[in-house]
This record gives C-alpha cells, structure tokens and sequence, in this order.
C-alpha cells in the first residue's frame, strides 16, 4: 500500500533539512576553530535529518567532531561551561536572582548541556571534591552527578539530600570549594558541580519530589535550638528526623537569620527560603520568632524546660575599623545595611505603601559615592546592592593586594585557589561604569565629616605587605569622595549575653568553647555549632556543623534515657526492699480481694478523714462492692462470698506517725479484712510509692487512691464508687466535662499476675476492655447514634484529656501508651496521633515497644496498670 503525504507536510519537512544543513555549514565553516562551544553559549549540536527531532542530539567534542553524548572520556571531549547569571546590565535594574530561570532567560542552560557537563565528572577513585579539601558536608558528588547524566533526577535529589539538608542554599550562595579541589581541575578546568547541584534541586521543587518527611516515630526528648540559621536549620531537621521535638528560638522576626537577612535577595531569594521553613514545619519543627534568649527569654528556663540546648548563634559581633571620624552619621556596618535593605523588600513585596515606611530605619546608597571597606561575599553583597539603589559610584577597598590570576606554588591542589576573579557585583559596577571597582593593598586612615556630622570623604594609605603584615607606607595618603562607607570587614565572634548567661567557656576568640565532633560546652546538656563555635565561615559550613551537632545531641539524649531508666530502676529496687506491717486484719492471700492503695505523703491532715469515709462507706456498701466486683470478673457467687478489702498505705517518711493514724482509723475493719503500711525511704517520688504498693497488694483488682488536686478523697471515692457499674462504665455524664479524668486508678495485683496461668490474667484484662467498652456504648446512646463513630470520639477525646493532665515519668508513660492500644484493640498509631495533636510531638512507636521489653518485671503488671487511661472523673 503506497503511503501520501500531502504537499503541506513535504515543504515543511524539507525547509527542516535545508535549515539543518545550513546550521551544520555554517557551524563548520565558520567555527571549527572556536572549540565546541556556540554562539549560544553551549555545546553545539547536530540532529540527522528531519526523524532525529525525539531523539538526543550529537554533540560537538573538542576535536570539532559531532558524537552522541559520553561519559567514559567526558572530561576530555568536553569543555567546562557554567551556566552564566542573567546579563549585568539588566539585572541591575531588578532584585529578582542572578540564576537565569527556565524558558524566561535565554543564558539558561538546555538539559542536553547539563547532561554534557555532568559527564566531564570523572568519577575518581579517590574523589578529592568531596573529602574535607572540598565539600565540608562530604556531598555525594559523582554519584549525583552520574545520575543526571543518565537522567535519574528523583535518585539524584535523595543522594544530595543525604548529606546536604539544604541544597537549594548551597546552590545559590556556596563558593563551591569541591570544584577548587576536583581532581578534573588538575590538568583541565574543574567540573562545573555547583551549577548541577543547583539543577538538581530546583527540578525536585518543580516536579514535586520534595515532600514533608514525618518522622515515623517519636522518642518523647525534646530539643530548643537557639538560631534559624543554616547551622540552627540543618541541627532541627536531624534532630526532628531522629524523632526528638525540636523547637527553633529565633530573635529576628521572620525564620531563617543569615539567610533571610544576610543574604540579598538577588541572590537567595526569599520565597526559596519560605519554602524550605514552611517544609520544615509540616515535618513538626516549631518556630518561634521573636525570641531572644537571654534577653526577652530566660536561657535558664529552656534548659528546665527541654532535655538538651543546642545554641546555633552565628558569629554576629562585626569587626570595627577605630579610626578617627567612624562615628560619623553614614559609617555602617554592612549587616545594618543588607539588613535594612532586606527588610524594606519585603515590605514592598507584602504590599505595604512606601508613604508608610519608617525611612529613618532604612539606609540608602541613591545618588551617593559608596566605598565598601573589606571584600569577600559580604562585601560583593553591599556592592550589588548599592548598585540597585542607583548610587553614583561604588569603590570596594581591600587590605591584601591583588591576588594572581592563576594559582601560586604556595597554593597547591586541592587548596581552595586564591586567585583573581569577578563575582556578580564586580561584574554589574564594570558593566555599567566601565572599570572594576576594587582598589588593593590600602587602609582607611581617616574619615572626614561636614558641617552637619555626615561623613563626606575618607583617607586612606597604601600597604606594604611584603613582610607578611600590613605596613602603611608614608606619604601615600588619597582622599576618596564618600557619602556611604560601609565596613565588611567579617565577624569577630557571637554575642556575650548567651554566654554570660550560661557561664560558658570561651576560647580565645571569644567563640563558645566546644570541641568539634564533640560540641558540647562547658555545661551539662547544652551544645554550640556553627559560626559561634568555630568563627565566621561559608554556609556549607555551617550546614556541617548543625549536622554535627544533632548527632551529638542524640547521643546525649540516648546516654539521658539510659540513665533514666536506671535511675528508675534503682528507685523500683529500694521501694522493693521497704519495710512492711500488718496493722489490722487477717493478713492472708485467700479468697476475693479489693485492694486499696493509698500513697500517704503529704497528707498530714487529709488521711485521718480519708481513711474514716473510706472505711465506713466500704463496709456499709460491702454487699453491692461484692456484686459489682463478683460480676466484672465473671465469679459466680451465692451472694454469700463477699469481697474482702485490702488497704495498703504507703508512706514516704515524710511524717512522724503515719502509723499511729492508720492504728486509731483501723478499728471499723473487719477481722477478714487488711490494713498494711509500707514504709519507703524519703524522697522516693509519687512514682516509687504507686509502684510500692501496688507490688504488695493481694487482690484480683487494685483501686489507688490518690489525693492529688482533689479538695476531699473520701467523698471523691463515695461518688466514683456510687456511679459505677462494672466498677467503671456508667456514668450519669452530670459534668460540663464528660471526658474528664479522675484521680483514681484501677490496677491488677502482682500475685494475679504472676500466676503460671494466663488465664487469671487474660480474665482481668477482658473485664477492664468490656468495662471501657460498656462505658463506651452508654455514652453513645445518650449523646450519638454511631457507636462506632462514637468510640472513636471519646478515645480521642479521653486519651487527649489524660495526656494534658498526667504527670508520670516519660519511661513509665511511655509503656501505658503501648499497653493501652493493645487492651482496647485501639491501633497504636491513632494513640500516637492523639498524643501529637496534645503534645505537638510524634511517639517514637518502635521505642515504645523495646521499653516494654526493657522493663522486665514490670513488664507484667504494666498491662492491668494502663487501666489509669480508663477511669473517667475527677475527684474535686
């Protein structure tokens, strides 16, 4: 069968060919000799015919042939192409970024030249680039770039993420010192790896692959770190994967410090760095602007209030120049300036009318004669920005001479190279002015002021710096017109107030002592990282640093639990070997036994009345009691078998004769029934006396009695005991509050519980999940016709009511939670979302379950004491 194509379709695939050829001519004709970089500022390519358009290219190598793209000898066939910034002349007149944008800017680069520069990397055996020559965080750097050359961008975003939390930064604002030290460098230009870190990232914002991370699990430690900074971001986003609660302290009024103010937005753009916070905000980090610690917030009341303190400060306290004039009205220094600048952006990009500005608050290079005094990024900063406030000229002094334009041979690979080059700033002052604005080996000498106090010129001399030290050489003074000056001369260290404060250790650039690796400070369970621990440096850094940091935290934290738990169990021990005496009653283990525990500290006036309502209303209710309790464990009775009470009193030692009010209230007891009294060290904690009697009590069933926050136990136990049935579930609901808590709990006994038999144990644990769930359907009929609807509600809403009030240690909490879940067929992770919409943090459910198993003994009766989640009123 003969194929047609209409005559429409052959003139157009024949123009395709002829343009084809024509650009092949031309290109070869007219730029062989120019290497295999285009007019368009990338390598050129070669399509063969009109039915190559879905497939790769062919690429022009340096011997001028045109080859599909390769990595084996990619670094010899290629050539080293940045992708450039937006041209200087039109970028001055916005403050959108340098970085040109995708489809918008035509120096953007094409992904077939970002798959040609990735394949110059040479995927070294020893890949210097990401050793400690290069990149401070060890970035994954042949392994991503391999990936983009095969076109594996959602690997490549995770092998990036592995090591740097924050590549979006780093591919903005780093000085890339892993191209200074890569081994391609060696014999040719280095591999153009910040330009490939950059495109990873932005295409994982664009195509969604970057996406909130919620930890899994939540060990229950929690984390202030004081600073928003890089090193203060990267510490909370490790800590908070680690699955600690990581609260972020920041004095400024917006998250992100250096990198929200530091930084100028035609570099970092701000929404980038919104983007990161907002992230990292949905992964659980809390925010808090507006905090000084040491200031308008106590440092002392975080370190009560967290388990560890990690300070991320900066280096913020800048170095000034003491010369004659410097306190003249126009001298600043450049965080005032790039601060203010900042600031006053994102007013305009908030809305806010110009008229309604606090001009006083921002500084203005407009029209004026701007020197910069120090170079480095900072200084580049204030050079861009005073171009964008139109100044009439901008002068960048710096103290060293000019550096060479190739390495010295005291500057060896893989050294980051000290040599000449022309960052962003340079560039826009020679593109609209003509010359570059650095003037090398000079000192300011003196600034000159007018009339109204306003600097108008400075002096400066010439340097010698030929015996390694600045010598000023005489007779060499210059004096420059100057309406702005601006210092950037770096950041001596952080400032003293946190420090002081805490009484820290400093070392002998007034930096907070910690050593690396190790980063804790002089005092228990607070850490330092970052610019105020190892002094001003590159945000990479400070990335490094913040990692550091969260991985010596959670080694604390993991040491902290440990020693918890062991301090714990010392505690468990001596209540173990307490002493203990029968005061009334028969004393044995036969028959069915209520027990009553009863923790008698600090109720010197309370337990005489508590003990006498108590023992008049047991006796007097004897027959219902043993109904109720007959019935919720399924005993079948005559009528006949009654409930014997047991009531253990547990005392702290903390009064003189708790035994003598127990003799004097003892005497309505029957002679079936039990008084003890057992007798703890002092200071053994509410804990240690629950626990105490508890191990000692006989019963099928444990009441606790506990006069926290209650006006009157007795009567409080009158109205739980007279509105239960099942001895918890109906409830006439006569509170404003129907998920409130009660101070009393119901407990299995150990010897119960230590029956070779599960069968005992199996029978309370069913009476207690039908007692809940008997509750459960009582409140459901009366208030919602959805019984399922209706349990899921008041588990919610009970756990978050217990949760807000109960004051147990974390290590005995902890296993509730997971015992809870079990008994009550309620999956553990809807216990941990309640305890997240609580607490704001998630339970580490994996750590839960191991600390059931790490608490051996107590492993048992924890299952019949998770029951505290099940009663529902409060005594007062």
């Amino acid at each position: 069968m003969m194929l047609t194509v209409s005559a429409a379709a052959r003139r157009k695939a024949m123009d395709i060919v002829r343009n084809q050829a024509a650009r092949s001519l031309s290109t070869k004709a007219a730029r062989t000799h120019d290497g295999p970089i285009g007019s368009d500022g990338r390598h050129e390519i070669w399509r063969e015919g009109i039915y190559d358009h879905d497939n790769e290219p062919k690429v022009k190598r340096r011997d001028g042939t045109y080859q599909p793209i390769e990595k084996l000898r990619g670094f010899i066939n290629y050539q080293r192409n940045k992708e450039p910034y937006r041209d200087p002349s039109r970028r001055v007149l916005d403050w959108e970024e340098l970085n040109p944008i995708e489809g918008r800017d035509e120096e953007k680069h094409t992904s077939i030249e970002r798959k040609v520069q990735a394949a110059r990397c040479m995927d070294c055996g020893t890949p210097f680039c990401q050793t400690h020559t290069g990149c401070p965080i060890n970035n994954l750097i042949p392994e991503w770039n391999n990936l983009v050359y095969n076109g594996q961008w959602a690997d490549a975003i995770e092998r990036l993420h592995k090591t740097n939390n924050f590549p979006e930064f780093t591919g903005r604002v780093c000085p890339a010192p892993c191209e200074g030290s890569c081994v391609a460098g060696l014999v040719d230009a280095p591999v153009t790896i910040k330009d490939i870190e950059y495109s990873i990232v932005d295409n994982a914002w664009n195509e969604g692959l970057i996406t909130p991370r919620i930890p899994k699990e939540r060990t229950g430690m929690t984390v202030a770190v004081v600073g928003s900074g890089p090193s203060g971001l990267a510490a909370a986003d490790q800590l908070n994967q680690m699955g600690h609660k990581v609260t972020v302290f920041e004095r400024a009024d917006r998250i992100g410090g250096l990198l929200m103010y530091g930084i100028p937005n035609m570099k970092l753009e701000k929404e980038t760095v919104d983007r990161r916070v907002n992230l990292l905000r949905e992964e659980g980090i809390e925010f808090i602007t507006n905090a000084d610690i040491g200031k308008n917030v106590d440092v002392n009341e975080l370190r009560a209030n967290f388990d560890a303190l990690s300070l991320c400060l900066g280096a913020t306290k800048p170095r000034d120049l003491p010369v004659p004039g410097r306190d003249l009205t126009g001298v600043h220094f450049a965080m005032e300036f790039l601060t203010q600048n900042q600031k006053r952006l994102l007013l305009t990009k908030e809305g806010q009318l110009e008229s309604n500005w606090d001009k006083s608050k921002f500084i203005t290079a407009a029209g004026k004669d701007v020197i910069v005094i120090g170079g480095g990024d900072t200084g580049t900063d204030c050079i861009g920005t005073s171009m964008r406030h139109r100044c009439k000229s901008v002068t960048n002094f710096e103290l060293m001479p000019q550096p060479p334009a190739e390495r010295a041979p005291n500057n060896p690979w893989p050294q980051w190279p000290r040599v000449f080059g022309i960052d962003y700033g340079h560039a826009e002052v020679r593109a609209v002015f003509g010359k570059d604005p650095r003037v090398y080996a000079v000192m300011t000498k003196e600034f000159i002021g007018d009339e109204n106090g306003h600097v108008k010129a400075l002096v400066t001399q010439d340097v010698d710096m030929s015996s390694g030290r600045p010598v000023a050489v005489e007779g060499s003074e210059r004096e420059w017109p100057c309406d702005l000056a601006i210092l950037s001369m770096g950041f001596v260290s952080p400032e003293d107030y946190v420090a002081k404060e805490l009484d820290l250790d400093l070392d002998q650039r007034n930096n907070i002592h910690a050593l690396h690796g190790d980063y804790r400070t002089s005092m228990e369970g607070v850490f330092a990282a970052g610019d105020c621990r190892r002094g001003q440096s590159l945000v990479v850094w400070a990335i490094h640093e913040g990692r550091g940091v969260a991985d010596a935290v959670d080694s604390y934290l993991k040491e902290k639990r440990r020693d918890e738990i062991e301090a714990a169990w010392v505690s468990l021990e001596g209540s173990l070997r307490c002493s203990e005496e029968v005061l009334a009653g028969a004393g044995d283990n036969e028959g069915h036994i209520l027990s009553l525990v009863i923790p008698a500290y600090n109720e010197e006036k309370r337990l005489p009345i508590m003990l006498q309502t108590t023992l008049e209303y047991l006796n007097s209710n004897r027959k219902l009691i043993s109904g109720l309790f007959n019935k919720s464990l399924g005993i079948q009775s005559n009528g006949e078998d009654l409930v014997r009470y047991e009531i253990i009193i547990v005392d702290d030692g903390s009064k003189d004769d708790t035994a003598g009010v127990v003799r004097k209230n003892a005497v309505t007891f029957t002679s079936e029934d039990t008084i003890k009294l057992v007798s703890m060290h002092k200071n053994s904690g509410k804990g240690g006396a629950v626990m105490s009697g508890m191990l000692r009590s006989s019963g099928q069933l444990c009441l606790m009695l506990d006069a926290d926050g209650a006006t009157d136990i007795s009567d409080g136990l009158v109205k739980v005991l007279n509105e239960m049935d099942l001895l918890l579930a109906r409830h006439r609901l006569s509170s404003s509050d129907p998920y409130a808590l009660p101070a009393a709990a119901v407990f299995g006994s150990r010897a119960h519980l230590e029956e070779k038999s599960c069968a005992s144990r199996s029978k309370v644990r069913t009476f207690l999940m039908h007692a809940f769930h008997f509750f459960v359907k009582t409140l459901c009929s009366s208030r919602i016709k959805d019984t399922q609807c209706g349990f899921k509600l008041f588990t919610r809403s009970a756990l978050a009511s217990l949760f807000s009030n109960l004051h147990l240690r974390r290590w005995a909490f902890d296993t509730e939670l997971v015992v809870i879940a079990e008994m009550l067929n309620i999956p553990l992770s809807e216990v941990a979302v309640v305890w997240h919409e609580v607490d704001g943090s998630k339970l580490d459910i994996g750590k839960l379950q191991l600390a059931l198993v790490s608490m051996g003994m107590l492993r048992d009766m924890i299952c019949v004491r998770a029951c505290y989640f099940l009663n529902l009123w409060k005594l007062n």
